[in-house]
Order: structure tokens, then sequence, then C-alpha cells
């Protein structure tokens, strides 16, 4: 059946139009480690560029484009995103921040999406000075061994407490993030995942329900505590919200184990099954 070129133009603009742009952020982030219980996080050696589209629906977009680039870049516009279901993302990765930094430097950056080439400024201030956290991602409190934070997967209830309380700077916006990511998963994908747009410095823990994540006994998780400070935020079309951010992501090893009760329990369980057959066995040997 053939579609008259009315009705398919129509069509093709109905998916246009149903892409939904939600936010734009261009982000750099630094990752730590945490390894002991109330130990300081180290510096993992990990420095992103982040240019991020956020929405629904935006497979139909034009490819997203970093057109323009602060004075002083080393790197070359445009840098293309790729689509990643469901938003247009393109991470450049270094082991320094010093080259992280001459290959983006902070200033303004201009976006080209869908028509729309809003303007991000990376930086506080007139200088563009860089805004990280004032603390590292901190998780405090906990059981831990071999390195990795001990969770029982069969609780219903379980509270991460961290130092978020101390970002003082976050009075100006930013976020807080709590992901769980799959022993498999690659970056961003998660089993659990939240994210708290904090105006105050007043977060500092989140409950989970780990029945509810998939855990799996004697499997390993990485936890990801993320921290961020904005700057450049502003409205694209007067709707769209529009960020510069400076993260710091601090990665914890979880490792899904019972509760030294729970194993009691289950050890005591095979035992008496254990005592029943080995009775059942001698009864019938007296037979």
């Amino acid at each position: 059946m053939r579609i008259p070129l009315l009705a398919a133009t129509a069509f093709l603009a109905t998916l246009t139009a149903s892409a939904q742009v939600s936010s734009y952020l261009v982000e750099k982030r630094t990752y730590t480690e945490q390894t002991q219980q109330d130990t300081a996080p180290t510096l993992k050696g990990v420095y992103e560029a982040r240019f991020a589209v956020f929405g629904s629906n935006l497979a139909g977009l034009t490819p997203v484009r970093i057109t323009t680039l602060p004075v002083g870049s080393l790197a070359a516009a445009p840098v293309n995103a790729s689509y990643t279901n469901p938003n247009w993302e393109t991470i450049y990765s270094t082991n320094s921040k010093a080259t992280l930094d001459q290959q983006f430097a902070n200033g303004a950056y201009a976006l080209q999406v869908g028509g729309a080439t809003p303007s991000i400024n990376l930086g506080a201030g007139g200088s563009f000075t860089d805004k990280y956290p004032d603390v590292l991602p901190l998780l405090t409190g906990g059981t831990w061994s071999g390195g990795a934070l001990l969770i029982d997967p069969t609780l219903t209830s379980y509270t991460f407490n961290f130092n978020g309380d101390q970002v003082a700077a976050y009075t100006s916006g930013g976020r807080i993030s709590v992901t769980l990511m799959s022993p498999t998963a690659q970056h961003a994908e998660s089993i659990y995942s939240t994210t708290f747009g904090v105006t105050q410095s007043a977060l500092n823990s989140y409950t989970i329900n780990p029945t509810l994540t998939g855990m799996i006994g004697g499997q390993t998780y990485t936890l990801e505590l993320e921290y961020s400070l904005y700057t450049g935020q502003g409205l694209v079309g007067g709707t769209v919200p529009k960020a510069g951010a400076f993260t710091y992501i601090s990665q914890i090893q979880v490792t899904a184990v019972p509760e030294p009760s729970t194993c009691a329990v289950a050890a005591g369980f095979i035992a008496l099954l254990g005592a029943i057959v080995w009775r059942k066995r001698r009864a019938l040997g007296a037979c």
C-alpha cells in the first residue's frame, strides 16, 4: 500500500514533534574510590568531559554537535554526540585533570540540536573558575570487608549515610545521585538509581529496599555516589533547563551477602534437614 505524500510528510512531522528535550548539560567529572569505612576516598585518575542532551524520543533529532568551544581549548569543534537511548551524549575521558582542562577549557560552550543552539557556561563567575563540591563523596558507617561494603539483599530497608550535608555551596544549586550498577553493566546502566536536585546542604542519607533491586547473594556491585554543583543555569526557549556542572563521583564496591543471623538460620535449617534424613535412613535400616 502506498502512502500519499502529504500523509507521509505529516507522519514524519509527528515523529519529529514527539521529540521532547528535557535538559542540556556540559559537565566535568572526577572519579574517586572508597574501600574502607569512614576513610577518605582516593582519586582514581579518571577525568571526564561530558556533553549531554536529555529527553524522550530524541532518536529522530539531527545529530547533536558541540559547535563552539571556549577559547584555549585544544580540542577541535565540532564535537559530535552519539545517540544512546534515550539521550544524546558524548564523553571524553583522560587520566589527567590538566589534560582534560587543556582539551576542554572552562567557558562558554554552544550546542546544536533540533534547531536550537543553547550556549552553556561551564565555570563560576566571569573568569569561569572550577566549582567542584567542597568535599569528596564519602559513605559513613556500614559493614565493610575486603574493600567492599556488605549489604544483605534480603533486607527490606537499608540506609546509606554520607557527607552530602557538608557541601555548603549547594545553596546555588546542584544534585546528589545514588546509583547501584550490576556486575556486568556498562557505565550509566543501573539496577537502581535516584537523583536529588539540591538547593541546600541538608541531604546526608538515603534508604533503599534491597529486595527490590534484584541484588543476588555472592555478587559484587558498584555503588556510585555523585555530588554535582551547577554553573551557568538558565532556560532554553523559556522552558528547557540548561547547566554546566562540576562533579565528583565516588565508586564503592558492594557485595551482596546475608547478615550473620540470616546465615545462622539457613545453617540451622540445613542441619535440621540433615538430621531428619539421617533418622529416616536409620529407621529404614532397622526394618
